[in-house]
């Protein structure tokens, strides 16, 4: 945890970059937690959507087979356009499937909203995990990605809360708000991963990360130093993909 006898002050700006990557999984728990409180609204007499017990049985479980989809797109997007961009993008079909099922008036409408969402929180969870083991301190990091899984069940309790006691479409058009703040803070407060920007080639722009992310540090000259070591690490791994290349075509 971070305690203020033991933390490092010089961390803070690497911790707050983490966090605002992190904060994302807080709309993750709002998407898996919606449907616990959706189905008890929607099965009421006076409800506008008439759904069957098949219905309902897609409507929960619909997000979950959404995930893996949207993690197929992953692993190539955090690698092509980086990690905090992965996550902007994730911002799409999040909010579009929120607005679809606000706005819903049959059942299909219902679930063109769930799987967009669903597909959403596949496209967050890893880039932010892979951001936080790219930027955080060893010894802050494990801290870090725990953050990631208590955003999302507060996000959980937050959203069945709401459904004890709110609609259910005035829920989803409050739950867009839910990615809108961890942009802005994403923006203000976390620079590209510096390993990410090396690997495209971009070095300037990994070292202006790296001084951001730094910049508490009373050490000199440690931003640069970092950059030659996140340097020759990638080099070092392209050696190897270049030898295991070799290795498969012999």
């Amino acid at each position: 945890t971070f305690s203020t006898n033991t933390m490092d002050y010089s961390a803070l700006i690497e911790i707050l970059a983490c966090l605002s990557a992190a904060s994302f999984h807080f709309s993750v728990g709002i998407v898996v937690g919606f449907g616990a409180i959706l189905v008890p609204q929607l099965e009421q007499p006076e409800s506008d959507i008439k759904v069957s017990k098949e219905d309902i049985s897609w409507i929960v479980s619909i997000v979950t087979l959404m995930v893996p989809l949207g993690s197929v797109f992953t692993g190539y997007l955090v690698d092509k356009i980086g990690r905090l961009n992965t996550l902007r993008a994730a911002t799409i079909p999040y909010m579009t499937g929120w607005i679809c099922i606000a706005l819903a008036s049959n059942f299909t409408t219902l679930m063109i909203g769930r799987v967009l969402t669903g597909i959403s929180i596949g496209l967050v969870c890893n880039p932010a995990a892979v951001y936080i083991s790219e930027v955080s301190r060893p010894q802050y990091r494990s801290t870090l990605l725990c953050m990631s899984v208590s955003l999302a069940s507060l996000g959980i309790v937050v959203v069945y809360v709401k459904g004890a006691y709110l609609d259910w479409r005035f829920i989803s058009w409050t739950s867009i708000s839910y990615c809108i703040l961890p942009l802005l803070f994403m923006s203000l407060l976390s620079p590209e991963s510096p390993a990410w920007l090396i690997s495209r080639g971009r070095t300037e722009k990994a070292l202006k990360s790296l001084t951001y992310l730094h910049q508490r540090s009373k050490k000199l000259g440690l931003a640069e130093q970092r950059l030659e070591e996140l340097v020759q690490e990638h080099r070092r791994k392209q050696r190897q993909a270049n030898q295991s290349g070799l290795l498969v075509s012999d």
